[in-house]
Formats: C-alpha cells, structure tokens, sequence
C-alpha cells in the first residue's frame, strides 16, 4: 500500500497532525496515546453534537472537545488502537471514534463510528458501530456487551469499498461492516470526542497505523496571546486589544483585566477565538461602534463590572457561563448566529437583550437576575428561562418571537426561587411555551418538584402561541389572556387563582398548512374548501409560484406557525423541489419542538415506490391518508371524514 504512517505517541513531532478543537472535555497528547478525559461542565453536555441545544428541562449542552486527525485517498487502511477507562456507577457516558467522508461542510454524513457507552449498571455498557446515511438515518450494530478495555479497529477501502473490522487483540480481526464510497469522497477525518451526563470517564488513542495515504498536518494554528495567573496577576485591556488586532488568539485565566476592552477598536471582523477563565475585567466591556466576531468566545466564571455589547454579531459560539455582571449590562439587538450560553450567570443590575437576534438556542439556565431582565422585541429559535431567580423587578419579553420552545421550568437542580414581581409575555409570537415543574413527558422520573408556586403576575395579553402547556403548577396570582390566541392548550396538574379575558377558544380541529403540487391543484382547492367548511383553519397556496409571487421565506414562516403539515403526494409533488423544501423544513420544526407535524395523504401509489430521499423518509416513519379514488365522490368524502377525524385536537 506504499507509505506508512505510525504514531505510538512517543514522538512529539507528530502533533501537528492532530488538530484539537475546544469544548467540553479534554484532550492532551502525551507519551503513551492521545488522552481524552470526559467532564460534565456546569452546563453538563449530554451528545456529542457540534452545537449548543438545549433539553426538554431547559439545561444547556455544549459541544464537546474534538481531535482530528485528517488524511486524504482511495485506497488505504487505517488502524486505530483505543482503550476505555469507565468507572462503574456514573450514568450517560459515551466515547466516539469517527471516520468522518468528505469536507467539514458535509457534517457527519456517512460517517461511522465506534461508540463506547456506559450508564449507571453494568449491564448497560456497550461496544456499538454507528453508522450514519443520509436517507435513512443512523443504524447500529451491537458489538460487545460488556465490552474488554481495548480494541484494535481498522477501516479499509480500496476504490469505492469501505471494509470495517475489529479485533480485542490486535491480531485477528473480524468484518462488522461493509459499505460503498461515493467515487469523488477522497478526503477523510478521524475524530475523537465524547456525550457526558454525568462526566467521570477517558479513553486513549494508544496507536494509529496509516498505510496507503498521507496524512494532512493540521490547519496552521495561530500563536496565542496566553496568560495565566498567579505568576501574573494583571493583564492590560490595551495588551489583549493589540494581540487580537495582530490576530492572535486571545486565553488567559485567573488574571485581573485593566483598563476598557473596547471591542470597536478592532477592524471587524475580529477572527480570534477569546477564553477566560476566572478573570475580573475592572473596566468596561464593550464596543463602541458595530463589529463582527468570527471566532469562538468563552468567558467561565469571569466578573465583569460593565458590559455593553450592543449592535455587535458573534458569528460563532459565544459562552458567558458562570459569570457576575455586577454594573449595567446591555446586548442590545446583538446578534447571536451561533445562539450564546449564559447558564448560571448572576446580573446584579437590570440586564438588556432588547431585539438581540439568535437563530441556534439561547440558554439563561440557572440564571439570576436580581433586578430584572429585558428581552422585548427579541427573536430567538429555542429559549431556556428554566431554573432562573428573579429577587426583585420583573421580565418582559413583550413583542417577542421565539419560533422554536421557550421553556420556563423548574427543576430538582436547583429549588424554586422567587420570580419577581411579574412575566410580561404580552403580544408576542411563541411555537411552543412550557410552564412546568419537571417534564411532562418524563413523569416516571422525578424532575421537578411536586408542584410549583408561581407567585408572580403572567401577561400574556394579545399573544400568539401555537402550543401553551401547564404541568404541576399553581399560578397564584393574575394569568391574564385577554385577546390572546391559542392553537392547543394543556393543562395537567395545573391550578389557577386567577384568569383575566378567560380561557381563548380552542378550534376543535388542529390548523393546517396544506402543502401541495400545483399540478394537483384541483384536488387541493377541493379539500381546502371541505376543510374550510368544517372550521378547520388552513394556509393555501399555489406552489411553483413564477416570479412576482409569494416568497419563500413567508411560506417558510406559516409552516411554523400551523398545528399540522398537510402533505399531499403524488408523482407531481414528489419531483417537486418547492414540495420538498417544504417538507425539509417540517422535518426542522418537528425536531426542534419534539412534536409530531407531518400529516402525509396520497393521490397515487407513487410513494410506494419512490426512491426520492424525503419521500421514503415518510413512507418509512409515517402513516399515509389514501385519497386515490378522490375522483370519486363516495370515496373522497370517506377518505375526508377519515382525515377530519384525524385533525380533531386533542385536550
């Protein structure tokens, strides 16, 4: 197979093959292997995804610390010796080995990877191959159970074949899995990272053989501006301000920052990734002018004595977790594409996010606010107010959208705390609003308390929710409603001492966004007439709009706003691109609200045979209404009754 790479971790030259990005956990090259130790952070990261989300309790995950390893070719073999530290009696722990096909664009498309799991029995741990399709999702192949301390595992492929194996010795080797490469796939990472629920686990890279390719030193690293105390004690804002303008990564800990870190002082877009670690900024945090960070901002456990991040856009992840904002403090309309993190922060002054922007999840887990919170006029994708403290002033959210969930919860992480005087929800725009102790769904498990006392005044006058849930509460004071609009209502264990403008009626049916080929239009003017006839609310539209007509984005942001994706399928809407974004996008809504949307019916049998990716998607998950004799009267109006019992909501 021509050349040979080894790496037994004994030469020190070799790093700079791995690349290692930052996040939770750690990952250290030392004599002996590549050492990667699984921690549970303060915001306790629970899979191994890329980004922050956040959990049906409100907490956060962050991403995980990742080693890559990259090599490009089509035919060679790789072996990779790894061996697993998993103490017994700590739950949720999963180590990852990835071989990752193609550009970090691609994402972990048919990849694969050697997982090793462990929950709190013995019996639970496992030795499993994950592997990854784009069509049909991840499959897995068991193993082990209970798996031995170390494997050899080695990956072949010669052209367009990719041959899996393993072996708990190093000599003998066994097929796990067989598969087939995309011809125009050359390149290839390795990747090590971990899940952690409860941390308290490592696992070793002891040896990685590469025969038949080379491999790609990693991506040129910047130097970095770093400084740790105690041997220095202060740190000058000018200093770190100069090193960011020369492009340096900025990571100092236990250090006093003096002097204004004046963000607008820098040309935009400022590419360094910035961490501190138990700093104190004794002057202003801020940016007198608009700029753009590109890189990965983390701030841990840091004090700062005044923050003004207005008007500035974090293109990536940005981390406040932990931290005391003890003066003003305003990320006013900011941007956050990345979505932001500031789970445990405690603001000893009233705190802005008035028109701040985020399309990722914004966490302000465990959050205290001692004189209130401003997040009017914001629009966000998921919102985490779980577990917060209020001691005094209010939040407002007034004019607000958040298209995903805004959970405010509590749980048994930390005891209810006071919620300030009151909730000011009015005339915003909300997916799905969760008001619990715990999780409803989970209630096998005790999450939250047995019920929640919420002593403040709820507003939620001339608001728009499409799912409003109570679960193990009493509301003691004013819930005021008056002139809202509720698409479905849940109330389990919930208790009310007042409600202003009374409970909003609630249609019988669930609303729909009817989502069709303009080819089979006669067939859809039909239905959403019938439907229409019954009070059955709908969007409808005409697709393969021409130019001049209804842009995508609004069609986009209805089927967000609509209880049920009716999907209409035929051989027209199956090719039809505008059909499929739709659909694309159903799939987005149903995984961020954790709620089934896509209600599939079929004209012809089409569907049976298609090998159209998101159409075999809903012929595998999903049952399909059949209105293929809809030409006939008799039939379509059984088919019809038959939907219309279907969409009937559900208290």
């Amino acid at each position: 197979m021509g050349s040979v790479f080894f790496d037994n971790f004994s030469n020190p030259d070799l790093a700079r093959y791995y690349e290692i990005i930052p996040g939770i956990g750690t990952a250290n090259r030392r004599e002996g292997g590549l050492h990667y130790e699984i921690l549970r952070a303060p915001d306790g990261p629970s899979d191994a995804s890329d980004y922050l989300t956040i959990d049906s309790l409100g907490r956060p995950h962050s991403p995980t610390t990742k080693a890559v390893f990259r090599f490009s070719g089509t035919d060679w073999m790789l072996e990779a010796c790894v061996e697993y530290d998993f103490p017994l009696m700590r739950n949720g722990r999963g180590a990852y080995l990835w071989l990752i096909p193609g550009d970090v664009r691609d994402g972990y498309d048919e990849s694969i990877a050697l997982v090793r799991y462990a929950d709190l029995e013995r019996s639970s741990h496992s030795l499993r191959l994950d592997v990854y399709d784009p069509e049909n999702g991840c499959a897995s192949i068991e193993l082990a159970r209970p798996p031995a301390d170390r494997y050899w595992l080695r990956i072949a492929r010669a052209g367009r074949r990719l041959l899996v194996l393993l072996s708990d010795e190093g000599r003998t080797f066994r097929r796990v899995d067989e598969r087939t490469m995309r011809p125009e796939v050359k390149s290839h990472r390795l990747v090590m990272n971990s899940q952690s629920f409860a941390g308290g686990a490592s696992f070793v890279l002891r040896a990685l053989r590469l025969a038949g390719a080379e491999p790609d030193p990693a991506s040129g690293k910047r130097a970095a501006f770093a400084i740790a105390g105690p041997e220095v004690s202060a740190v000058s804002a000018d200093d770190i301000l100069g090193a960011m303008h020369a492009g340096l990564d900025i990571d100092i800990s236990g250090c006093a920052i003096t002097g204004t870190l004046d963000l607008g002082s820098i040309t935009s877009p400022i590419t360094s990734d910035i961490k501190m670690v138990g700093c104190s900024l004794m002057g202003q945090f801020v940016a007198t002018r608009p700029v753009s960070l590109t890189g990965a901002v983390s701030f841990l456990n840091c004090q700062f004595d005044g923050v003004n991040l207005s008007g500035v856009e974090f293109t990536g992840s940005i981390g406040m977790v932990g931290c005391r904002f003890t003066a003003d403090t305003r990320f006013i309309g900011t941007e956050f594409d990345g979505g932001a993190n500031f789970s445990g922060c405690i603001f000893s002054e009233k705190v802005f996010f008035r028109m701040a922007r985020a399309s990722k999840p914004v966490s302000l887990y465990y959050a205290t606010f001692h004189k209130g919170a401003d997040l009017s006029s914001a629009l966000f994708d998921d919102l985490s107010l779980s577990d917060v403290a209020v001691p005094t002033g209010s939040v407002t959210l007034y004019r607000s959208e958040i298209r995903g969930t805004l959970r405010w919860m509590v749980t048994l992480q930390r005891e209810p705390q006071p919620l300030g005087s009151e909730w000011e929800l009015s005339a915003t725009r909300i997916a799905y609003l969760v008001i619990s102790a715990g999780e409803r769904q989970n209630s096998g498990e005790y999450t939250g308390p047995a019920l929640w006392i919420v002593d403040s005044n709820v507003y939620l006058r001339n608001a728009n929710v499409d799912r409003l849930e109570f679960y193990n509460v009493h509301l003691a004071k004013d819930l005021d409603l008056s002139a809202s609009t509720l698409r479905t209502l849940e109330r389990n264990n919930a208790t009310f001492t007042r409600v202003l403008g009374g409970w909003p009626p609630q249609s019988e049916y669930y609303s729909c966004f009817i989502s069709y080929s303009a080819k089979d239009a006669e067939f859809a003017k039909r239905l959403y007439t019938r439907l229409c006839e019954n009070r059955v609310t709908c969007w409808f539209a005409e697709h393969d709009i021409p130019i001049g007509g209804v842009l995508r984005q609004q069609i986009y942001d209805a089927i967000g706003e609509y209880d049920r994706f009716l999907l209409v399928l035929s051989k027209h809407s199956i090719r039809s691109g505008w059909v499929r974004d739709e659909v694309e996008k159903c799939f987005e809504l149903e995984d961020r609200q954790k709620r089934d949307v896509l209600f599939p019916i079929r004209l012809d049998a089409e569907i049976e045979s298609t090998n159209t990716a998101w159409a075999e998607k809903v012929r595998q998950q999903r049952n399909i209404g059949d209105f293929s004799q809809w030409g006939d009267p008799l039939a379509h109006e059984r088919a019809f009754q038959r939907l219309l019992r279907d969409l009937k909501a559900r208290a």
